[in-house]
């Protein structure tokens, strides 16, 4: 079964209605609705703590943005990503809905700065129909190992809406666990603006990041 928590971050007023309708509809493989509320926006890295602090027991935590469109299948994939015990982060291809080509399918690094692989390819460049191993995918569709979790804690809130998915599966992979895509997994993402809040902060994010990581940083980028 599957327990969701939404996070209302600051959105307009018509969204806490469909929240609220959402939070009541059920059916045998939802366990529980959770929705928390903001006020204003208090960024990415504050929603997803308050939703790790009042995680249930379960083995897997599956990070989403709320303009994803999900396709067949795709939870049993995501399992299915996890059979080999070093996983410990599981991302998919996220397609452009207005063309299907690539908006991300993980991050490849040198050492000054980050990109999405084969950004803006159809998809069939994708060869291959087993996980690859990344070094970073985005929380715009991610799953966890709780166990992985449990282990680094939350995320680092010094980051705001920016790079703090990257920081915390960086330390994720720094414990000892890997991080892959799985090709099989397709979701369709809008990629709507995060507002003027991502921008104006992206340098400090930035710096944050690499102060932080770049020992651990390897040039894949292709």
């Amino acid at each position: 079964t599957t327990d969701i928590i939404f996070i209302n971050d600051g959105s307009p007023s018509d969204t806490k209605q469909i929240l609220e309708r959402c939070s009541k509809e059920r059916n045998e493989y939802i366990n529980s609705v959770t929705v928390l509320y903001h006020r204003h926006p208090e960024g990415c890295a504050k929603c997803i703590n308050e939703a790790l602090q009042i995680l249930p027991d379960c083995s897997y935590a599956i990070f989403m943005d709320s303009d994803l469109i999900l396709t067949d299948n795709w939870q049993a994939l995501v399992l299915d990503s996890f059979k080999d015990e070093r996983v410990g982060i599981v991302g998919g291809v996220l397609l452009y809905p207005q063309t299907g080509g690539i908006q991300c399918c993980g991050i490849a690094f040198n050492q000054s700065v980050g990109r999405h692989l084969f950004l803006n390819n159809n998809p069939h460049v994708l060869y291959s129909k087993k996980p690859f191993t990344i070094q970073s995918t985005v929380f715009a569709f991610c799953a966890v190992r709780v166990s992985a979790i449990k282990q680094v804690g939350l995320l680092d809130e010094n980051f705001f809406n920016g790079y703090e998915d990257f920081d915390y599966q960086f330390r994720i992979r720094e414990k000892g666990y890997i991080a892959v895509t799985n090709p099989n997994i397709i979701l369709y993402h809008w990629e709507t603006s995060c507002g003027p809040h991502r921008v104006f902060n992206r340098k400090s994010n930035l710096g944050r990041f690499w102060e932080k990581h770049s020992s651990f940083v390897y040039s894949d980028i292709l």
